[in-house]
């Protein structure tokens, strides 16, 4: 694993059908990096990350594993989820407020316009998981 990826510690939950669950849960470790306070692996629960198995490797539960994912992906997921609906909430906004329709109608309209992103996001997850690869490694 290089500097060019993101890495987390976990605890491999099961491997079951060339798809591995891992635990991630937040750590030390994540204070020293500088995108902690974005990151949604931070926080105060565990979460579960699901992982293809295309080495054939046989993870049994309770083992401990690196997940890693290279940083244009992590970026790229950065993009699509905070940076994109950003955009689409101000021009939106900017958008309504130059047609004159009201500041309110105007930002009713810009909070539409992101939720209908984030809601054709989370319906076309599929494709978009797609392009994320993770690796998995044990420790």
């Amino acid at each position: 694993m290089t500097d060019k990826e993101i890495t987390h510690e976990g605890i491999v939950v099961s491997d079951a059908s060339g798809k591995v669950m891992v635990e991630i849960s937040p750590h030390v470790s994540c204070a020293g990096c500088h995108a902690s306070n974005i990151c949604n692996v931070e926080g105060k629960e565990k979460k579960i990350l699901i992982v293809e198995n295309n080495e054939n490797s046989n993870f049994q539960p309770g083992t401990r594993v690196k997940v890693s994912v290279s940083r244009i992906q992590g970026y790229f997921a950065l993009f699509l989820g905070y940076i994109l609906p950003l955009l689409i909430l101000l021009i939106s906004l900017v958008t309504a407020v130059m047609l004159s329709v009201g500041e309110l109608f105007a930002g009713v309209i810009s909070l539409v316009a992101t939720a209908l992103y984030y809601l054709i996001l989370f319906l076309s997850g599929k494709s978009v998981s797609k392009k994320f690869s993770f690796k998995i490694k044990t420790l």
